[in-house]
């Protein structure tokens, strides 16, 4: 009778940790990339003087995994330089971000396809119902294409631009009123109800191990 009650909680315990687990270890979180009404943003880089971005609202509370974005026609006047992608907290405002990230690329064939997942050296906490931004900042002389949509189409953010020196000041200009495509990839967290229930069934497994004990 003992081993059987034992057996038992050993399979309730399995139900706790398949329902405290994370849905996925990667999770696609916010995805804009197949737009009703597709159209090419173009950006123009250093070229004009300033840079781009796209704010996001998360869904998901745990690790930025990565990011995907889809520049093409990307130019160099001069020098082959990085572009650099830099991941913005944007919950005190689009006029005050605060860089939580960075990473260098040096495209190849003049892109950065949508399905290259961009990844970053720093470890970045996202929280849902935050705003963030992507910031995309070329080098001097370089130019590049965005796809978005031009009359906008993700509820969650915009598409927006800035000046030179970022991220050290005069951040935006303003929204853009357009967005660009992307995806995030969110690793979650357990939500605190289950991580409560696995340590529930955990004491109830040690207590009937005692009792066969």
């Amino acid at each position: 009778m003992l081993t059987h009650t034992r057996s038992g909680a050993i399979a309730v315990l399995a139900c706790v940790l398949a329902f405290a687990a994370p849905a996925a270890a990667d999770s696609i979180d916010q995805s804009f990339t197949n737009p009703s009404d597709v159209a090419q943003v173009i950006s123009c880089g250093s070229i004009c003087g300033i840079g781009f971005g796209q704010s996001f609202t998360a869904g998901l509370t745990g690790t930025l995994s990565g990011i995907n974005i889809n520049l093409f026609n990307i130019f160099y006047g001069g020098p082959v330089v990085p572009i650099e992608i830099v991941m913005l907290d944007l919950s005190g405002g689009i006029n005050s971000p605060v860089v939580l990230g960075s990473t260098t690329i040096v495209p190849q064939s003049g892109q950065i396809p949508i399905a290259l997942l961009i990844t970053f050296p720093q470890s970045i906490a996202i929280l849902a119902g935050n705003v963030y931004g992507i910031g995309v900042v070329a080098g001097a002389d370089t130019s590049f294409d965005w796809s978005g949509d031009a009359d906008g189409g993700y509820a969650g953010g915009f598409g927006f631009f800035f000046e030179p020196g970022f991220p050290a000041g005069n951040f935006p200009l303003g929204n853009g009123g357009f967005d660009f495509n992307f995806q995030t990839h969110v690793n979650p967290v357990p939500e605190p109800g289950t991580l409560t229930l696995l340590a529930t069934g955990l004491a109830g497994l040690i207590g009937v191990r005692r009792k066969v004990l």
